[in-house]
């Protein structure tokens, strides 16, 4: 039974591979049927919500084709997230899991690196939820500078607070809120013209 479903699964999901731009490249790695269908499982669970269940398959893409796709490392955050991070037991899984999901954010930067303000926005504001100040302050500042007039909210707000956080611990003068809050308005009053 359990070798139909997954059967199925992978059956419904490989055609989902049509959905894909035909003409687009992908980075099947090392075995490009293996990388399909890991890709494939952890799609499928990871539309259940069965993070659990994606994980091993998701981590197995990961290996055997890293550069596949830039929605591997998206995927992988939301999964890392859910399971080693608020699903971990104790502290020591949970910074685990945060460390996992630096180095996803690292990665994600490395392989598509067109993506990189996007992502720096997206590391600072997770790193700055788990009291990672200076990491933080340097991937948000990154992302700001990259993406300028297309920052999203929650990277301008975050890199704020995590300027007041760096003066408040003594690493910036305090002339630099002044300076963020400037760099921040300009960002914001290019947005709303």
């Amino acid at each position: 039974m359990k070798t139909t479903v997954l059967s199925t699964l992978f059956g419904l999901t490989f055609l989902a591979f049509g959905a894909f731009n035909a003409n687009a490249q992908y980075d099947y790695g090392s075995d490009e049927e293996a990388c399909k269908r890991n890709y494939s499982l952890y799609k499928e669970y990871l539309k259940q919500k069965a993070y659990k269940d994606a994980l091993p398959f998701w981590r197995k893409t990961y290996e055997i084709c890293p550069k596949f796709h830039y929605v591997l490392y998206k995927d992988g955050v939301e999964i890392v997230e859910e399971v080693k991070i608020k699903g971990a037991t104790d502290a020591a899984v949970q910074k685990e899991g945060i460390d996992t999901l630096m180095m996803l954010y690292d990665q994600w930067i490395e392989y598509f690196p067109e993506k990189k303000g996007y992502v720096y926005g997206k590391k600072g504001v997770d790193a700055y939820s788990f009291k990672m100040y200076d990491v933080a302050y340097e991937s948000l500042k990154k992302s700001l500078e990259i993406e300028d007039d297309n920052s999203q909210a929650s990277p301008i707000l975050r890199y704020f607070q995590a300027v007041i956080r760096q003066v408040q611990d003594g690493k910036l003068d305090s002339v630099a809120i002044f300076e963020a809050y400037d760099f921040t308005q300009d960002i914001l009053e290019r947005r709303i013209t």
